[in-house]
């Protein structure tokens, strides 16, 4: 082989390689979404869960407040009340009856 060939030959060869490059790192850039929360959802009901992501609400709550464990009734705010939403501990907020923000926990949820 003569050493123009050669030269032919890896030329071509750098060639491939470039577009390879090039192409991979377009896809990689430009990336695809890979799914939203609750994409698992349909999964867990097929093997017979329950919804993870969400719980319900409660209408209202009892908790305890103070030295003495005097008891208080926390009242959920009216939009939330039975509805489901997040398993966070502030998820279900509300008043109680000093009209102070208080928290029920969710149903179902912890």
């Amino acid at each position: 082989m003569a050493k123009n060939d050669t030269k032919s030959i890896g030329m071509a060869v750098l060639g491939i390689v470039l577009v390879v490059a090039l192409l991979g790192l377009v896809l990689l850039l430009k990336g695809s979404p890979t799914g939203k929360a609750g994409d698992e959802q349909p999964y867990a009901a097929s093997l017979g869960g329950k919804n993870v992501n969400k719980v319900q609400c409660p209408v209202q709550c009892g908790s305890s407040r103070g030295a003495k464990e005097e008891a208080i009734m926390c009242v959920v705010d009216e939009s939330l009340q039975g509805k489901k939403t997040y398993n966070k501990w502030d998820s279900c907020p509300g008043t109680d009856e000093m009209n102070k923000k208080c928290f029920c926990p969710v149903e179902g949820g912890f």
